[in-house]
């Protein structure tokens, strides 16, 4: 079988597609920004209909701080500064599909039109568990998430 992995980034999408090469010796295209594009279930269906989608979710709140870190460390243009305010932003691509660091996080917007193609659904703090499987999130750099922090976006969520 032939698999498309999507899926928010910073939800373990490069460790599942590594995971399913070496484990399961798959078939595995990955690309994230179907997932979070308004066009992306038609574009699944002119050029990927036969490939089973793949969708790994991770804990809202990490995937949405993890987020925060990754675009201020990549220099995002226009991310706000503050979590409060990147937390309040709204920026859709209509390449990459939705940018806003809160948004992704919010799964039920995303699921309900990739339902009908009975994807498979993995959870990273799951599956992460599994023999073998790629820990490439790790680092040790990266800022650690404050309990106001957490508070701050689960009240957004």
């Amino acid at each position: 079988m032939k698999y498309i992995i999507i899926g928010c980034r910073k939800c373990g999408t490069t460790s599942l597609e590594k995971y399913m090469k070496e484990k399961w010796h798959a078939d595995v295209i990955r690309w994230e920004q179907l997932f979070t594009r308004i066009d992306g279930v038609a574009e699944y269906e002119a050029k990927y209909s036969d490939r089973k989608p793949v969708i790994i979710l991770r804990d809202p709140v990490e995937r949405t701080w993890s987020d925060f870190q990754y675009q201020h460390k990549m220099k995002q243009e226009g991310l706000p500064k503050d979590l409060a305010g990147a937390c309040k932003e709204h920026r859709y691509d209509p390449v990459m599909g939705e940018r806003g660091v809160l948004l992704q996080s919010q799964y039920a917007l995303w699921i309900k039109a990739w339902k009908k193609f009975d994807p498979i659904i993995y959870h990273l703090e799951a599956i992460r568990e599994e023999e073998g499987f790629p820990h490439e999130w790790e680092n040790p750099h990266k800022a650690k998430m404050t309990d106001l922090d957490r508070m701050l976006i689960r009240s957004y969520l």
